[in-house]
């Protein structure tokens, strides 16, 4: 990801090193040893990195940065100094893996969630999770009578509050006209 308010600085979430990054636009690299990581049992690494512009200023670097990590348990993490620190976040889904997420312009990070990396070895219903980085609420805006995982989610630019998911290992039907 590149950093929206500094373009010189890059992050890159590997499958075996952990999280990366670049200041001078990706000339060099060096690894972020605050979050200690190198890869994940199912081999996936960081799912992803979000950055909350917001918490910087044209020119200097953005502050808070979100990795979402391949595996249960411990999987969610936030710096909230440019990536110099990185604590969990308390409240997340432990027995699920985040897949993918997207930050809204009105604060909120919107996320996937599956049992397995996918996208073959799911199997079990996922969850999509709303929190909130300024009170740091969660809701969970899984969808009624969905049962199947979710990967992807992207959200309207012209509005926060429109969003599309998409599904993982989910398989139906398709019916063709004779």
């Amino acid at each position: 990801i590149v950093d929206p308010n500094n373009t010189s600085i890059l992050f890159c979430g590997t499958r075996n090193n952990g999280l990366c990054k670049s200041t001078n636009a990706g000339a060099t690299w060096s690894k972020v040893s605050s979050l200690n990581l190198t890869t994940t049992p199912n081999a996936n690494g960081i799912s992803f990195v979000v950055m909350d512009p917001s918490s910087g200023s044209s020119g200097s670097a953005t502050q808070t940065i979100i990795t979402g990590i391949s595996r249960t348990g411990t999987n969610l993490y936030r710096s909230n100094d440019g990536g110099a620190t990185f604590t969990e976040i308390s409240g997340a889904p432990s027995n699920l893996m985040p897949h993918r997420a997207v930050l809204t312009s009105n604060g909120n990070l919107f996320i996937t969630y599956a049992n397995n990396a996918g996208p073959w070895d799911i199997s079990a219903p996922g969850q999509m999770w709303k929190y909130n980085l300024q009170s740091g609420a969660w809701t969970n805006i899984t969808v009624t009578g969905f049962t199947g995982a979710y990967g992807g989610i992207s959200v309207d630019p012209a509005n926060p509050d429109r969003l599309v998911a998409s599904s993982l290992n989910t398989y139906a039907y398709q019916y063709t006209a004779a």
